[in-house]
């Protein structure tokens, strides 16, 4: 029997895989987007981040350790003996001083004198197990000579040299509180006296 001619066709162009399937048998793909180039808005461009390396801080374990090692340096104070630093200051200016230089000021300052012999060894003492210029000071305001001795001297020169007479009782009293208690000098009492009925009736 003899395939028509179509037929022959056909089964060619299948053997040779050229057959094109029909359009309802092709899988269906979106098309392509177009891809608009969006321009930057208007105005100055932003600024640009600037990045500023800071050192870094100093370990603070690191100072501490420093610290403790100045303060754990002696030096001799003359006279053969080993004198911590911090333990020894001048009283006004923070300066590393002396145990001696420290009474001798102390001393002065107060009680208006050169520290004794026996003062001298005393403090130094308590100043090389840690006593501090504050405390010294305060033991010697503590002390009689600070309280009574030297402000009764102190009013009875002042007497002596205004009204010619020592003073009695009351008045030794009253000076001794302002001397100690509100740092009068002995010519801050001149004046005082001065201002007394009894200077007054002295000059007529």
């Amino acid at each position: 029997m003899l395939m028509p001619r179509s037929t022959l066709l056909l089964s060619a162009l299948l053997l040779a895989g050229c057959v094109v399937q029909p359009a309802s048998y092709r899988t269906w793909s979106p098309p392509p987007r177009a891809v608009v180039a969006v321009p930057p808005p208007p105005g100055p461009p932003p600024p640009a981040v600037v990045v500023v390396e800071r050192p870094a801080p100093r370990n603070e374990a690191v100072v501490r350790v420093d610290d403790d090692r100045r303060r754990d340096e002696r030096r001799d104070d003359g006279d053969g003996r080993d004198f911590h630093p911090t333990r020894g200051r001048d009283h006004d200016e923070g300066r590393l001083r002396s145990p001696d230089a420290i009474i001798d000021r102390a001393y002065r300052e107060l009680l208006e004198r050169k520290p004794d012999r026996e003062g001298q060894e005393h403090y130094r003492q308590l100043l090389m197990r840690g006593m501090t210029d504050e405390q010294l000071r305060a033991r010697l305001r503590e002390s009689v000579e600070y309280r009574v001795t030297l402000p009764d001297s102190k009013t009875r020169q002042a007497y002596r040299k205004v009204l010619g007479r020592d003073p009695d009782a009351g008045g030794l009293e009253s000076y001794r509180r302002k001397i100690v208690d509100h740092g009068w000098t002995e010519k801050d009492v001149e004046n005082d006296l001065r201002k007394s009925a009894e200077y007054r009736n002295r000059k007529k």
